[in-house]
């Protein structure tokens, strides 16, 4: 990538909506071989590329497992809408932060599509395109199955044959963050959220309650303290 905010929406909406075809050409071209990636249920360390001998052609790294990952995700879910809210990039930190809300429809509970939050962190590392990256001069098809027309729907520049070896952003991890309320909607549809949100609120009427009760704890605790600074001067 060379502007990491203006790219990144087409990006994720192939990975989470495009054909198989289209979420391998996105892998491949914009995650590191080795990238890692961390969600409340399922997590993929840094693995080396590796040759198989009963698999010559399909070299077997971080990256490929995440492929199977993203395919099973189009498989749970064959039609997913995704909005991307919000991108900011620290360079600094070389950090991409994204607010996602995602309509994701299980293929055996058709009738149940819970909307979700989360807020996915890319790690980047700008570094030389390999020459082994996808440098046709083309462009991404990632339009099929990437929901409604529009601006973020459009194909993603891939950097021309002459390109390889120019300073691009690469992402070498991805960590999608959920509040639990979130990841409970995919494991227990309908009543998981609200039954979490309603401890949520017995626990905060109990916090006031201990706060009020146990007020004069705090007051000696603060007092005593007050009391042996005076004393040590």
């Amino acid at each position: 990538m060379d502007h990491p905010v203006k790219e990144i929406r087409p990006i994720i909406k192939s990975l989470t909506q495009g054909t198989p075809a289209e979420q391998q050409q996105t892998l491949e071209t914009y995650f590191t071989p080795d990238a890692t990636f961390a969600h409340p249920f399922c997590r993929v360390p840094s693995i080396p590329t590796y040759a198989l001998p009963f698999l010559p052609d399909t070299p077997v790294n971080s990256r490929l497992v995440m492929l199977f990952i993203y395919r099973w995700y189009r498989i749970l879910s064959p039609h997913i809408d995704v909005d991307i809210s919000s991108a900011v990039h620290d360079q600094k930190q070389n950090l991409l932060y994204l607010q996602i809300t995602q309509a994701f429809t299980f293929f055996f509970l058709p009738v149940y599509t819970p909307r979700i939050r989360l807020t996915t962190v890319l790690h980047l590392d700008h570094r030389p395109a390999p020459h082994d990256v996808h440098t046709t001069g083309g462009l991404l098809p990632i339009r099929a199955g990437a929901g409604s027309p529009g601006p973020e729907n459009e194909a993603v520049g891939v950097p021309a044959n002459g390109a390889a070896g120019k300073q691009r952003y690469f992402i070498t991890a991805q960590e999608d963050l959920y509040q639990t309320t979130e990841w409970l909607k995919f494991l227990v549809p309908w009543v998981g959220a609200p039954l979490l949100a309603a401890w949520q609120l017995f626990a905060t009427l109990l916090s006031v309650v201990g706060a009020v009760v146990l007020a004069p704890v705090s007051w000696l605790d603060v007092h005593s303290g007050e009391v042996k600074g005076s004393k040590d001067l």
